[in-house]
């Protein structure tokens, strides 16, 4: 098991728009794709040089920091601040588990009846293999909410949760034996590292929840990381089982820092995870190359830090917190790296000036405004919407009866929306765009206000399109879970 520690003392050829389509409206989308081209030609246009001027000198005297975060001073530009964030998490739950379907089960001894099922997954992950007699202060919890307020808190609870749900890291320390548990305070520090990165991108890791815990104890994870335990700040562990970790240095360092390092460890997890994933490696080994050049002809320090030298992982982990809270020092430093991080970790956004890091001028953004734009606009061909159909399908025999089929509403719209994207993407995107198109289809595709959205405007075109033979198999059981397609197969027939 490799491991990866923080301390503060460290030496050392563009696509053809798509033809005609059946009810499609030409000029509307004429109209709509200039307007769409027009809103996302800063894409290819934004300046990949870094600017000289007198901080370029300021920053190039400078030693080279042990690492960002003891360079970086607090302040960066769209930095979340801790107030309302107890409204924004009740708004996110909400939001994450509106689409949710209802289940009953008992879950280490506590009973829960139709509730959501996002919300009794997230339980059974959070509780861990805690033992029954932790969990009887939740006996009489009819929700999900109530038992963890009961078993954290309530603001500890919410904050659970929405890491769990948000972001997909489990903060628990039932989890594990050797995690305490987080504070209100601490809890908020993640939350705002993680909001830290561009929403599109985060989560990025597999199905499993990475765990995001504090220990009591320093010995462990300096032992793993082959330091002094005050020298420990956090720990990021590879494996099923592992996850980031930090010690009680984290807790004296000032919050900057902790938010810093807690963004540093979870762009370990993104580079890991999308290292072997669109050339991730290999491009910034290039763009490392790249800078390297760069560096020897302008005679400039080639990392933003000691510590970014020490690997090609902490190199890129100390690139994305300079690109986050000290853009001009990355900038200046690493413009090929910077560019890299640009168009794919933080999806077009630049911090080194408010009106850049506006979410809405993100490229899934963009593309997401343009998409559902689309949406109002363009018609599947009949192949492409039975490829769509077909892909949802789910037929069984019913006992004693004719075969029923099944359309999942949420399968169909994410199906359809994806199909669309994919024929009309080239219209709204200017054709040297780096923006990778298949990962932003994927990115849009999994949005569920824009899932629901093209469900609803592709059911009635779904049916017209299918078969008659998928007509005739469906017969009088074709229904969707909210029932509408079953109705208008009723009224083909």
């Amino acid at each position: 098991m490799q491991s990866e520690h923080r301390g503060p003392v460290m030496s050392g050829g563009p696509a053809n728009p798509p033809g005609p389509r059946r009810g499609l409206r030409l000029g509307a989308m004429t109209l709509l794709a200039a307007t769409a081209v027009s809103a996302i030609a800063a894409f290819a246009a934004q300046s990949r040089q870094p600017v000289a001027d007198p901080e370029t000198l300021r920053l190039d005297s400078r030693a080279l920091p042990a690492t960002v975060e003891t360079y970086w001073q607090g302040t960066a530009a769209c930095l979340r601040p801790p107030s309302g964030l107890d409204s924004e998490i009740a708004a996110g739950v909400a939001r994450m588990t509106r689409f949710s379907p209802p289940d009953s089960r008992t879950i280490r001894g506590l009973r829960f009846e139709n509730r959501p099922r996002i919300l009794l997954d997230a339980f059974e992950a959070l509780v861990g293999r805690a033992p029954a007699s932790k969990l009887a202060v939740a006996a009489d919890c009819a929700t999900v909410s109530c038992a963890l307020a009961r078993i954290f808190g309530q603001r500890e609870g919410d904050r659970i949760l929405f890491l769990y749900l948000r972001y997909n890291y489990n903060a628990s320390h039932l989890a594990d034996p050797d995690a305490v548990a987080w504070d209100v305070e601490e809890l908020s520090d993640l939350i705002l590292a993680l909001g830290d990165f561009p929403g599109a991108t985060i989560p990025f890791h597999g199905a499993g929840a990475r765990l995001l815990l504090e220990e009591a104890k320093g010995d462990k994870l300096a032992a793993a990381a082959g330091l002094a335990p005050n020298q420990v700040i956090a720990v990021n562990e590879e494996g099923r089982s592992g996850g980031i970790r930090v010690g009680p240095n984290w807790e004296r360092q000032p919050q900057p820092a902790r938010r810093a390092a807690i963004f540093h460890e979870v762009a370990h997890d993104y580079f890991r995870v999308k290292a072997n994933e669109a050339n991730t490696l290999r491009l910034w080994q290039g763009a490392m190359l790249a800078d390297t050049v760069w560096a020897r002809n302008t005679r400039r320090p080639l990392q933003v830090s000691q510590y970014a030298a020490t690997s090609v992982p902490e190199d890129f982990a100390e690139s994305a917190v300079a690109y986050r809270y000290a853009p001009e020092l990355l900038k200046v430093r690493a413009p090929r790296r910077y560019d890299l991080l640009r168009r794919s970790l933080f999806d077009g956004l630049e911090y080194t000036s408010e009106g850049l890091c506006a979410p809405q001028r993100s490229y899934t953004s963009r593309a997401l405004t343009a998409a559902q734009a689309l949406m109002s606009f363009s018609r599947l061909s009949e192949p492409e919407a039975t490829a769509a159909m077909t892909a949802c399908f789910d037929v069984a025999q019913a006992p004693g009866g004719p075969h029923k089929l099944t359309v999942g509403r949420a399968c169909m719209g994410r199906e359809v929306l994806r199909a669309t994207l994919r024929a009309n993407l080239a219209l709204v995107l200017a054709p040297n765009d780096p923006v990778d198109r298949e990962l932003l289809v994927d990115r849009l595709s999994n949005d569920p206000f824009l899932i629901d959205a093209t469900a609803s405007l592709a059911e009635e075109d779904l049916l017209q399109a299918t078969s008659a033979a998928r007509r005739a198999e469906c017969g009088v059981a074709c229904h969707t879970e909210g029932g509408n397609v079953r109705r208008a197969a009723q009224r083909q027939r």
